[in-house]
């Protein structure tokens, strides 16, 4: 038997809600500059297979934080780590919209949640100067709202994009591409933390 890739472990979660898919995953975790040793919040479990694919990239000496505002979900989302083996890298807690949390200097947050813009406030708090911020979204009116959001509260370097992943299906004189896909599944708002830049924008006045 083959030891399964982080994408099967992912891809086989027991899944409560939608999970972000390892297409996406792989552009976030480089835009968010995540790797071995850095600290994530992330806000928005879900399922836990987000939380799988960062916890592979910070270990071992880096932590992911991560909140989501169901139970339910916390339990569910614990069980699928706990069967990726990557528990020890985790750390999980219940939180209201727009709650703070015990947090800072995080090198990242990841936002995967329908109304992100409620979560500004402790975004800016957890952020360390310079950290990188994605928010997951699946609409068009979400990224406009969030993104006018993250310019007025001291975002710079703001990005929205679409990843479609298309398979081919390669075979001697016959490779093409697969009548089926997995085409629209959420936009990648990315962004970087610079401070509030409202005192700024007074003196300009």
């Amino acid at each position: 038997l083959l030891e399964p890739s982080i994408e099967d472990l992912i891809m086989k979660v027991q899944r409560g809600t939608n999970i972000v898919y390892p297409k996406e995953i792989g552009l976030l975790l480089l835009a968010a500059n995540i790797w071995s040793g850095r600290k994530v919040l992330e806000i928005g479990t879900g399922s836990g297979a987000l939380t799988i694919a960062l916890a592979f990239a910070v270990a071992p000496e880096g932590r992911v934080y991560t909140y989501d505002v169901r139970e339910d979900f916390l339990k569910l989302a614990r069980r699928n780590v706990e069967r990726a083996g990557v528990s020890d890298y985790v750390e999980f807690g219940l939180k209201k919209p727009g709650e703070p949390v015990a947090q800072d200097m995080m090198d990242a947050v990841i936002l995967d949640i329908p109304a992100p813009w409620d979560e500004i406030e402790t975004v800016k708090s957890a952020l360390k100067p310079g950290g990188r911020l994605v928010s997951l979204n699946p609409t068009y009116n979400q990224i406009e709202r969030m993104a006018e959001t993250l310019r007025k509260n001291g975002f710079v370097m703001i990005r929205s994009m679409e990843i479609l992943c298309r398979p081919i299906l390669a075979r001697e004189g016959r490779t093409r591409p697969v009548q089926q896909m997995v085409a629209h599944t959420e936009f990648i708002l990315t962004a970087a933390y610079v401070g509030d830049t409202s005192a700024h924008r007074e003196t300009e006045r």
